[in-house]
């Protein structure tokens, strides 16, 4: 592959993965394509061997993987917004593509697929696909059904029912570099980064599973209880009103005043339980 003029970037974030990168890696350098691609990645100075084992892959295909390493865990000082902030101004491709070191990728014409989708309908601001699930306690996995939407195989606003795992995001980079530089305090999770990018065009779907998603219950999301979920989401939600200027107002306002009963009610539904 010529990588000076790569045509996707693969934008990677990790943080203490050391058991799980590799498979990530693999299945990036396992993608078939007739264009090439560079894999941008991230540590935010992992405590285990997650920086040794990207920096072997570095070595061996300098060419394909850029990375950066934090000396300091960004996170834990209060930043937000990782991949635009750290990740996002170093890719060079067309396109931008995300996968978190503690997920991968399980078609091997992935990007190949999706890269054909999004340059048949021009106007999408993204391109999204199905995901498997699995729960790493128990074992148990769950697939997302095809979607079905009545404008398939894009998605609009009003049509934004389904969740799809950030692992198979593929993105426009002038999309996100105009999103970046005028929201990028807004950039606090995937919910976020979904709404900001749907307003900007429609999503195309890609109709087949090309990722897994790793729960494993340790996640900073995952490990909160159920009223900080809802009470977050509000919080998002709220910031997304006073801030995203657009015909979402209200709409915003609505999931902004249902999050914050939900939240409230199960925070003392919770308090009750524990007296």
């Amino acid at each position: 592959m010529n990588s000076n003029n790569p045509l996707v970037s693969i934008s990677c974030i990790t943080y203490n993965h050391e058991h799980l990168i590799r498979q990530c890696l693999d299945s990036f350098l396992m993608q078939k394509t007739n264009f090439s691609f560079e894999v941008v990645i991230y540590d935010d100075a992992s405590k285990d061997k997650t920086r040794k084992i990207i920096e072997e892959y570095t070595n061996l295909y300098p060419e394909i993987f850029v990375p950066l390493f934090q000396e300091e865990n960004q996170y834990s000082k209060g930043v937000r917004g990782i991949a635009p902030r750290f990740n996002f101004p170093r890719c060079r491709g067309k396109y931008i593509a995300l996968c978190e070191g503690d997920d991968y990728w399980t078609d091997p014409y992935k990007l190949q697929k999706q890269v054909d989708l999004i340059e048949k309908y021009t106007n999408a601001s993204m391109c999204v696909a199905l995901n498997k699930q699995i729960y790493e306690q128990t074992g148990k996995e769950r697939i997302d059904q095809p979607y079905k939407g009545k404008h398939f195989p894009l998605i609009y606003f009003n049509d934004l029912t389904q969740y799809f795992h950030t692992s198979t995001y593929l993105m426009r980079k002038s999309t996100l570099d105009f999103l970046t530089k005028k929201y990028l305090h807004l950039f606090q999770g995937d919910t976020a980064m979904r709404y900001l990018l749907i307003n900007e065009g429609p999503f195309v779907v890609l109709n087949e599973v090309v990722s897994v998603y790793r729960i494993t219950g340790i996640g900073i999301w995952s490990s909160l209880n159920r009223s900080k979920r809802f009470l977050d989401s509000y919080k998002l939600y709220k910031l997304l009103r006073k801030n995203h200027k657009t015909r979402r107002t209200m709409y915003y306002l609505y999931k902004e005043t249902a999050h914050l009963g939900v939240g409230i009610i199960l925070k003392i539904w919770e308090r009750i339980r524990g007296a």
